[in-house]
């Protein structure tokens, strides 16, 4: 069942975990916890089954009682009902393949880890699951469900394998689970980036998740990336766009934002680096994310910096006509297509548009149109090339709605603030007098990956 709740804006999540979770249930301090929750904070996510193998409800398993993963000192359920009576979307996590202490009393070639042909590890994770189904939630998150990052495999039909491997044991893993629970899935960063044949030695591949679970989880920490990548605007947003790129539905993803202070560049805070982070999100299109192992004031500093932003600037813009515009109607049966300054492409991609520039895509831009179709034109002025859209029933002079503008200004694409209203000027007309408001989205984008 495809969660409402991931289309909502502003649709956050803070991980809770485990310890504190513990800590602050059995010290009755939960809900003045609950209290300090910044209101765009709308869900939790809670570990119910961590990677030391301790399990947060009772479960029915033969091996449960030599394992010890289950111990009423811990006991999450009255955190769980707390929760949810003030109205917080509880989402548990569940560490599957990685378990302390099922590899204790269960042999596995991998310390601490065990691969998806295990079939006790297959069966004691099902016993789980079924306990934790019978809570009060909406979602349950699954973690650690792929191969471990070691031993790698030599050729790519072992890739190939661990890939239908780690799939096969993920539908039998769900097996029985009630329809009206949501399922979510967590990602590697890296694996964001790998085309629809590519194979990874974790066998995960987000397009293989599409049709077992509800929602995509990313993990886009950029402490984690490389090069370019480790900026905190450019892991998010050119993870996202490579996922939307390999065709996941943007409904589908709600990433994984990194709240913790890890190899932080000197340059900027922990509140500076969430915002760049969450600012990508919005400029890919993305409504909502959770954040991991938070530190909860600077979440709820970087949230309010978000929120009170302002377009920055007002000025005059003077547009001029840039060569013929397309006199066809872009949303036809037939894949829309135009250019722009140098090597650039756009092309119709789901309900929006996706750009190229030199063969590669470069950004991705969400319209949300009913099959309405519309017209794309090019206009500029001395700092740039502006891409205008407007609809196909007013394409003359009377005002219209233009639906996103861009601008490349040096080769580099930037993304501005939409603009209310334009009068489109015939080849007679004078030059187009525009007042915008402009708020820059983020600095260049570098093009190619």
């Amino acid at each position: 069942m495809l969660l409402l709740w991931t289309l909502l804006l502003g649709a956050y999540a803070l991980h809770l975990p485990f310890d504190r979770a513990v800590s602050l249930s059995h010290s009755g301090q939960l809900e003045a916890w609950v209290q300090t929750l910044p209101p765009e904070i709308s869900g939790v996510v809670l570990d119910l089954k961590t990677i030391g193998g301790r399990v947060g409800v009772p479960f029915q398993h033969p091996l449960a009682a030599q394992t010890g993963a289950y111990d009423t000192t811990w006991d999450l359920r009255p955190a769980v009902s707390l929760l949810r009576q003030h109205g917080l979307r509880v989402i548990v996590r569940v560490a599957v393949l990685r378990d302390s202490l099922l590899y204790e009393v269960v042999p596995s070639p991998y310390i601490r880890w065990f691969t998806p042909t295990n079939a006790t590890a297959l069966a004691y994770n099902r016993a789980v699951l079924r306990a934790v189904a019978a809570l009060p939630i909406q979602e349950i998150q699954l973690d650690y469900i792929r191969w471990p990052d070691t031993r790698k495999p030599k050729t790519e039909e072992q890739k190939r394998w661990r890939r239908r491997t780690l799939r096969a044991f993920v539908e039998r893993l769900l097996e029985g689970l009630p329809d009206s629970l949501t399922v979510s899935a967590d990602l590697f960063g890296r694996t964001c980036f790998l085309t629809a044949d590519e194979n990874d030695v974790i066998g995960q591949h987000p397009l293989d998740f599409l049709d077992l679970v509800d929602v995509l989880c990313p993990m886009m920490y950029p402490s984690h990336y490389w090069g370019a990548l480790k900026d905190p605007y450019q892991a998010v947003y050119q993870s996202s766009l490579a996922l939307l790129a390999l065709g996941v539905p943007p409904q589908r993803l709600r990433p994984w934002l990194q709240a913790f202070p890890m190899r932080l560049p000197d340059t900027v805070d922990l509140v500076g680096y969430l915002v760049r982070q969450l600012e990508a999100l919005q400029d890919v299109g993305l409504t909502g994310a959770m954040f991991w192992l938070p530190d909860e004031a600077a979440v709820r500093q970087a949230l309010a910096a978000l929120g009170s932003e302002e377009p920055e600037e007002e000025r005059v813009v003077v547009l001029r006509s840039r060569g013929e515009l397309d006199p066809a109607p872009f949303w036809a049966d037939t894949l829309g297509q135009g250019t722009g300054p140098g090597p650039l492409v756009w092309r119709r991609h789901g309900r929006g548009l996706a750009f190229y520039w030199s063969g590669r895509l470069c950004r991705l831009v969400h319209l949300n149109l009913q099959r309405q179709a519309f017209r794309p034109g090019l206009l500029g002025d001395a700092s740039g090339t502006w891409l205008v859209l407007w609809t196909r029933e007013n394409p003359g002079l009377r005002p219209v709605t233009v639906l996103q503008v861009l601008r490349w200004p040096g080769g580099d694409l930037r993304r501005h603030r939409r603009i209310p209203a334009l009068v489109l000027p015939d080849a007679a007309a004078p030059p187009l007098r525009l007042r915008v408001r402009l708020r820059s989205s983020g600095p260049p984008i570098p093009l190619p990956f």
